[in-house]
């Protein structure tokens, strides 16, 4: 009895680790998956999503502000595509300075989770000129984002402020529209509330 007892409790340990480790590894799963969507979400904007100037640079530049796991996987997904027959071209920055100073055209910025929603006071007002502002925070549209991935219900969503956006002029397909979460509470900046004026006039 007692060696049934033991050999009972053995099993139940080891059941226990294998539902730990399961947990674990699924949880980096998740977060991999995750960021493997919002890559793919990223690549279909620049197909439903027209900006109101289309540069003249060859390069189609998508800058990503701070640490973030999408970095690697973009540059594996999109660096052999074009979009808009331009060449895609991904390009980090750690800071908004760092931004600020490189003068680079970015037609897409992505913010990392890790930056403060009050990022977006600090750019200078040429440097998001014509630049489709991407986060993942709660309250990233509220402080001036036109584009913020959220989980609702264990599902990858998008919230997008329309009437921003196509303010700012960005014209967005309807199909698109139809697939987001319309959020036009908006804490803008001058430059947006400028455009808004001129849209409402």
């Amino acid at each position: 009895m007692l060696i049934v007892r033991g050999f009972v409790r053995i099993l139940l340990l080891g059941v226990c680790f294998i539902c730990f480790c399961s947990t674990t590894i699924f949880g980096q799963e998740v977060i991999d998956k995750e960021y493997d969507l919002k890559a793919a979400y990223i690549y279909h904007f620049t197909k439903y999503i027209a900006w109101e100037s289309e540069q003249a640079s060859e390069e189609f530049v998508i800058g990503i502000l701070g640490n973030t796991p999408i970095e690697s996987l973009l540059k594996e997904s999109l660096q052999q595509k074009k979009v808009c027959n331009q060449k895609v071209r991904i390009q980090r920055f750690s800071t908004v300075q760092a931004y600020n100073q490189a003068k680079v055209n970015c037609q897409i910025l992505f913010v990392a989770k890790c930056m403060n929603n009050k990022v977006l006071n600090r750019f200078s007002l040429k440097s998001l000129e014509n630049t489709l502002v991407i986060g993942e925070k709660q309250d990233f549209i509220e402080n001036g984002g036109l584009v913020n991935f959220v989980i609702e219900r264990n599902k990858l969503k998008f919230e997008l402020n329309q009437m921003l956006m196509t303010a700012l002029g960005f014209k967005v397909n309807s199909r698109l529209l139809r697939l987001a979460i319309i959020n036009n509470n908006y804490g803008i900046q001058p430059d947006q509330e400028s455009a808004l004026v001129n849209c409402n006039l």
